[in-house]
């Protein structure tokens, strides 16, 4: 996308007299991988209380830690399919649910899962300061997470954006001071 081009405004949307659209970010949620782990606990659960397993202190820890997970897990990816989609602007993050985000209160974490045979995407996760607020789910090698690198590297300067692989698991605000 060229430097001077700007992306539609979506209705319901105002943005500051200098603010401008710079990239514009589908979001992908994973609620049903929440579900589909829940089921199949579900189910390991009832297979065991059905053939007389002991259900002792070993069976109800690992529920309770399961469970806790994908609690977790499952908040995160629900707060993510009601954001739908990330517009980022010269001076926030807006949601298309309407939710903003100044970007000096943006924090990122990156999560590489492409050294396993099983996905090549690439996480990344924002906070508003501590609070989660969504992630994106992409393959590194698309054009889509490129724009959203190349946008974020506009706005923050950040170099760490421009790396071939961030810091793992290292919550990292956007804009340095």
């Amino acid at each position: 996308m060229n430097e001077d081009e700007n992306l539609a405004v979506p209705r319901r949307m105002e943005l500051d007299a200098e603010e401008k659209i710079l990239c514009e970010f589908e979001l992908a949620h994973t609620v049903h991988k929440e579900v589909g782990s829940a089921l199949c606990l579900l189910i390991l659960l009832l297979y065991a209380y059905d053939k007389g397993f002991d259900v002792g202190v070993f069976w109800v820890a690992m529920t309770a830690g399961c469970a806790f997970l994908f609690c977790l897990f499952a908040r995160q990816s629900i707060k993510t399919a009601k954001a739908k989609k990330l517009y980022v602007t010269n001076k926030r993050f807006i949601t298309k649910r309407g939710d903003t985000v100044g970007i000096g209160d943006v924090y990122f974490r990156y999560f590489d899962s492409g050294y396993s045979w099983v996905s090549f995407k690439v996480e990344l996760c924002f906070y508003e300061n501590n609070k989660f607020l969504f992630y994106c789910v992409v393959d590194e090698e698309s054009d889509e997470y490129k724009n959203l690198i190349n946008s974020l590297y506009r706005i923050s300067k950040n170099d760490r954006l421009l790396q071939k692989h961030l810091g793992y698991y290292v919550k990292q605000k956007l804009i340095n001071p």
